[in-house]
């Protein structure tokens, strides 16, 4: 079974590593912590929950690299707080 998760990396340097190694379907160990936003769309509202990898205590280890895809795969956004 897969799990999605949203991720938001705000250590530069993690940031760049993570880019350039991982690709959709790497396996990793990520060790941040949570934030709950509540998004609302109109009539509908829904909790959106991130992994925040922001300081000390916060890490990225890759655990397994994807085989390469013939696929476009969207580049990760970096969000600047």
């Amino acid at each position: 079974m897969r799990e999605w998760h949203q991720i938001v990396c705000l250590d530069q340097r993690l940031a760049d590593m993570t880019m350039r190694k991982c690709r959709k379907g790497t396996q990793v160990l990520v060790e941040g912590r949570l934030r709950a936003t509540l998004v609302s769309e109109g009539p509908a509202q829904w909790v959106r929950t991130e992994i925040v990898i922001d300081g000390s205590g916060c890490d990225i280890t890759i655990l397994e690299l994807s085989k390469p895809t013939r696929r476009k795969v969207k580049k990760p956004r970096v969000r600047k707080n």
